[in-house]
């Protein structure tokens, strides 16, 4: 039930309120706040930022076990899981703080007896994030890190069902030392969410989620008048993998169904179209079937389980209204929910389209569900056709024997990410 002073996160799992949470209505004075200390902030050492925001993540770090069990109510993903995700922001945090005390130092360019000239790394002021729930921790600390490093101030404003992550992440940080104020977590419709991006204490925004709150959020970032706003945005994909005639079949169908169906396809770089060399078509949807069995649906408070819901009911009844038919498809793959989960709607048990039509649901847009398609195709240069026939490009997945065929190829896929063998492969280092 929501009213207009807070709003309540249901859990995915059972229909149970995981937390109450308070509409943020101060939000000037918050950013005039966060105004006044990011030019304390600034006036700090890089070596002093650093040492300080080890501190918080290392307090975050401490309360793993409590915000992985939240992370499993909040948004079902298995609690076998949701540890990673702690620590996978303390490797990410580490790591770019490592590179921080170089990256922000002043680099000297040229110097004469009269003059010197040097590139300054100066913070642009306040920084507005905008989070996804699917990731809620990893999402944020890629841009979280190099901001607050380099001297600005942050706002984290996060999904509605992850609102908790952004108070989280900011406790843990003022526990660490950091001044408070200077990172701080707000809770706003998407009204007031994009009334937010066009404030003139924002300085840049960062956003990861949809198409449509990207293109909402950059409409409004382009209409203040005084000044122009810095935007970046990462807003889903659809992404492919390519079955070549060379590989190990077991390999590819077992990696590729993880990549399809982990964190319930709820994954902006997982598996939702595969494409395969007609040679090993057939062999490799029945591996990949047999392979789908291992995600079975089940309590995601139980460790031994592998798949649990997704994340609303409303996610769900979208995911059921884009795949409502067979997606023209000569077959179906289609595990069964148990009968304990299936009066709960958010339990969506694994779908594989077999061929489906090429202009369907499932091959030209972000599902976001525990689906994939898998075609045959007769040679390279069709599966490379295939593959960039949708306006998404976040990663594509080659899994073949030879690595010449990738390096040489890498430059047609139009994708960031080129993967030999893997898959929803994520590294901080590139």
């Amino acid at each position: 039930m929501v009213n207009s002073s807070s709003f309540d996160i249901i859990s995915p799992i059972d229909g149970s309120i995981v937390k109450t949470v308070l509409h943020t209505t101060n939000v000037d004075e918050i950013l005039e706040i966060s105004h006044a200390k990011q030019k304390e902030w600034q006036s700090l050492s890089v070596d002093k930022r650093v040492s300080i925001l080890r501190g918080g993540v290392n307090r975050l770090v401490e309360a793993e076990a409590k915000l992985s069990a939240e992370l499993t109510a909040l948004i079902g993903r298995p609690i076998r899981y949701t540890p990673g995700e702690i620590q996978g922001f303390a490797y990410r945090a580490n790591y770019l703080l490592e590179l921080a005390t170089e990256q922000l130092k002043e680099t000297a360019v040229e110097e004469s007896d009269t003059y010197k000239l040097s590139i300054r790394k100066e913070p642009v002021g306040t920084v507005l994030i905008i989070g996804a729930w699917n990731y809620p921790y990893l999402v944020v600390v890629n841009t979280l890190i190099p901001a607050l490093a380099a001297g600005n101030a942050v706002i984290i404003k996060h999904a509605t069902q992850t609102a908790p992550v952004g108070d989280s992440i900011r406790d843990a940080f003022v526990q660490g030392g950091l001044p408070p104020g200077l990172l701080e977590s707000v809770h706003l419709s998407n009204e007031n969410t994009e009334a937010l991006a066009v404030h003139p204490k924002i300085n840049y925004i960062s956003l990861v989620g949809s198409i449509r709150a990207g293109q909402a959020v950059a409409s409004r970032s382009t209409s203040r008048k005084s000044d122009f706003i810095k935007v970046s945005l990462e807003l889903g994909g659809c992404d492919a993998a390519y079955v070549r005639h060379d590989v190990d079949l077991t390999k590819a169908a077992s990696a590729l169904a993880d990549g399809a169906f982990f964190n319930s396809g709820q994954s902006c770089c997982g598996i939702q179209r595969i494409f395969v060399h007609e040679s090993k078509f057939d062999a490799f949807v029945s591996l990949f079937e047999s392979a789908m069995q291992d995600y079975k649906l089940g309590d995601p408070r139980n460790p031994a389980t592998l798949l649990g819901p997704v994340v609303t009911e409303d996610a769900a009844k979208n995911i059921m209204l884009a795949l409502s038919d067979q997606q023209g498809s000569s077959r179906v793959l289609r595990l069964q929910v148990p009968p304990e989960f299936s009066v709960n709607p958010t339990f969506l048990a694994p779908v594989a389209f077999i061929e489906p039509k090429r202009d369907s649901t499932i091959l030209t847009t972000e599902v976001f569900g525990p689906n994939v398609a898998i075609c045959r195709v007769t040679s390279d240069e069709e599966a490379i056709v295939r593959i960039n026939e949708t306006p998404y490009g976040l990663t594509t997945s080659i899994w073949t024997s030879d690595p010449s065929f990738v390096e040489g190829n890498a430059h047609l896929f139009d994708s960031g990410s080129v993967y030999m063998n893997k898959c929803d492969w994520l590294r901080i280092n590139v």
